[in-house]
């Protein structure tokens, strides 16, 4: 979901929850659904346009197993308009084709112009090529995309049902709550569902969520069973439907934790295989590739280094490790802190002046200390043809460092006001389960609310939620007003201080609740903070299954590739220096009759074998795409889609890997490159 369109139904919900009237009720939402369903994306169109021209025959077979793919990813598409698509997409690749042939053959030579157009004809069937494809196969690759992106919702979506059914035991409030508060794939399928019974595809929410839990039992067994569950509880009386819904939260978390012990077992082998790709390959062709210069010195030039070190190995290990990810049976849901009044934009750095924030762009900033840092380096490189080995190696060192700094540059001013203030929201979250219970204990003794929330206070002083409810207590107390304005006014209210969907959304239900009498409170909050406590437990569990693999990760990020760079870039220098000496004694023996030359040996030089500043770059933008590549995989395990982590994690990475990769190369370097005698 876009950020407006999140804002658009943040407002829609924050209306009807004021007036008190059920949000599935509000015209506005009710548009808001029709909008969201009803908007077509590319695909949609694209498929909708081609199969009202051409009209494809297919298989019953392949057309059920397209129209399962269809209907997973609600896109509103025939599975024959599929093919039609691809069809269409070819033979207008074709038609490109032939016009540009026809234009270069004829029109051009009629007016004197005479170009090669042979390259521009296969980058056009190339991507046009690539495209037909990319078509044929978007339904199936949509369906990985949602599986991922919502094994993060899929834990919360139970839980904010169970909370909406334990504060109003009303099944079509509960998926209302869900569908409101997750924005990724979960909700807009729920959204869909509370559209579907608007328009009287179903008669009511029982059959929809019937439905919508077949559709996901494929994909996860346990989500299912909690659906259907959670409906089961609206048909029994009192103390069994609660505790069908206590048992529907048990059962989800139960499953993620048997799948992801079962998938942490798995990731052994692949961890193997990144180890033999990221390391052991690298160190083999690079050690191997100055003697295959010299022995195919016509095929082994310095481009084919760059393309197969460059692109296509970090290809391979960065597919290799999507496909490990996209096996994940559950994801760690992120915090996200947006709607912070101090958090910066991604890509943008924040900061204040007088109490009043500003935010500057960072990637032009970047840009400019890459060029400022790499300046030197250029113009030592091109201003003279005869440069020594240790110039050429610091001049190549110096572009390489514009690129680490720039990059860290970047990713650590982006990441580092925001992951402090992710980091508090998150301690505040681990706390908040703990804290709404003894309110709850308290309430529950029916005293008043006010005072309980003294009692909190002072319960929980040494904590970081003390903020929060010190903070609401003395919006209460010392301006007047309302709970409801003490947290959810947009001048004054905490809830900005502290933007988790989590904790907004409870605090909505203890305002909504106090008006309803303090025991319906208190026996509200020690439900929800049981869930929160179980949760929290569940997570914690699943870090430490993860632990022995994230660290093994860690540990090749933060040292072993660094490391490993540096040694084979290091040796590479020194075998180079070698051959070149080897080289320069055979320029002393005597030449043959033919060509006046030491047959081979004699015409290696330096930089016929490979250009010491490029050796460098090459192998250094391998170390920092593997230290990305590496991070990323990591703090996915670890954290989930957390993009503030990601880049922290990249930036110290990056620090401590160019650290390590300069200090051992030239270490190698200046060590045994001296027992070689070049002059």
């Amino acid at each position: 979901m876009k950020e407006k369109d999140l804002r658009k139904l943040e407002e829609v919900y924050e209306d009807s929850w004021k007036k008190n009237k059920p949000i599935y009720y509000s015209r506005e939402f009710i548009q808001f659904l029709k909008d969201e369903v009803e908007k077509k994306n590319w695909f949609e169109k694209l498929c909708g346009f081609s199969g009202r021209i051409l009209k494809i025959g297919m298989s019953e077979e392949k057309k059920k197993k397209l129209q399962h793919e269809l209907d997973f990813c609600n896109l509103d598409v025939e599975p024959s308009s599929v093919y039609s698509a691809c069809i269409m997409s070819l033979i207008a690749t074709v038609t490109i084709v032939l016009l540009m042939v026809v234009f270069s053959s004829i029109i051009l030579p009629y007016i004197g112009i005479s170009v090669s157009i042979l390259p521009y004809v296969l980058l056009i069937s190339i991507l046009g090529g690539g495209f037909s494809f990319y078509v044929l196969i978007y339904p199936h690759m949509l369906v990985k995309k949602i599986r991922v992106n919502a094994s993060s919702e899929l834990v919360l979506a139970i839980l904010y049902m169970a909370i909406g059914l334990k504060h109003i035991p009303n099944l079509e409030n509960a998926v209302t709550f869900a569908a409101v508060n997750l924005k990724g794939p979960l909700g807009k399928d729920l959204r869909k569902l509370l559209w579907d019974i608007q328009t009287g595809k179903y008669n009511n929410i029982e059959d929809g969520l019937h439905d919508f839990s077949v559709k996901w039992k494929t994909e996860n067994q346990e989500f299912s069973e909690s659906i259907d569950l959670l409906r089961a509880s609206i048909m029994r009386p009192g103390k069994a439907g609660r505790d069908a819904v206590d048992q529907a939260v048990t059962v989800i978390l139960e499953g993620n934790k048997e799948r992801m012990e079962s998938y942490a077992r798995q990731l052994k082998n692949p961890i193997s295989i990144i180890h033999a790709l990221g390391i052991l390959l690298p160190v083999i062709t690079l050690i191997l590739f100055p003697i295959v210069a010299i022995l195919l010195p016509g095929v082994m030039q310095t481009y084919l280094l760059v393309i197969a070190y460059d692109i296509i190995l970090p290809v391979i290990i960065f597919v290799f490790m999507k496909n490990v990810l996209d096996k994940r049976p559950y994801s760690f849901s992120s915090t996200d802190i947006t709607e912070h009044p101090k958090a910066s934009k991604k890509g943008w750095f924040a900061f204040e002046i007088n109490n009043k924030k500003y935010q500057v762009p960072l990637l032009p900033i970047t840009l400019f200390l890459i060029g400022i840092i790499s300046l030197p380096g250029i113009l030592t490189l091109t201003g003279s043809s005869k440069i020594g080995m240790t110039t050429r190696i610091f001049a190549g060192l110096s572009i390489l460092w514009s690129i680490i700094i720039g990059s860290i540059f970047y990713t650590f001013l982006s990441s580092k006001n925001n992951r402090k203030i992710k980091k508090e929201v998150e301690e505040v979250e681990r706390e908040f389960g703990n804290s709404i219970f003894i309110l709850g204990t308290l309430l529950g003794s029916g005293q008043p609310f006010e005072t309980c929330l003294e009692k909190l206070t002072k319960k929980i002083k040494d904590q970081k939620i003390y903020g929060l409810f010190s903070r609401i207590l003395y919006n209460v107390q010392t301006m007047g007003v309302t709970l409801n304005e003490a947290i959810f006014n947009k001048d004054f209210g905490v809830i900005k201080y502290y933007p988790s969907r989590l904790i907004k959304n409870i605090l909505r239900i203890i305002v909504e609740s106090t008006t309803k009498g303090m025991m319906i409170t208190a026996s509200t909050l020690v439900a929800v903070s049981e869930y929160l406590k179980n949760v929290r437990q569940v997570n914690e569990h699943l870090k430490e299954i993860l632990e022995e693999t994230t660290s093994s990760m860690k540990l090749l990020s933060s040292i072993l590739v660094p490391l490993t760079c540096g040694t084979v870039l290091g040796m590479s220098s020194i075998l180079i220096m070698l051959l070149a000496y080897i080289a320069s004694i055979f320029t002393t023996l005597p030449t043959t009759e033919e060509t006046g030359s030491i047959p081979f040996f004699g015409k290696i030089t330096l930089d016929k074998i490979m250009p010491m500043e490029i050796f460098i770059i090459v192998v250094g933008v391998y170390m920092i795409e593997m230290l990305v590549m590496l991070s990323i995989f990591t703090v996915r395990l670890d954290h989930g889609e957390d993009w503030i982590e990601m880049e922290y994690t990249i930036a110290i990475n990056l620090i401590r890997g160019g650290v390590i990769f300069t200090s051992v190369f030239l270490l190698i370097y200046f060590v045994f490159g001296e027992l070689i005698p070049l002059g």
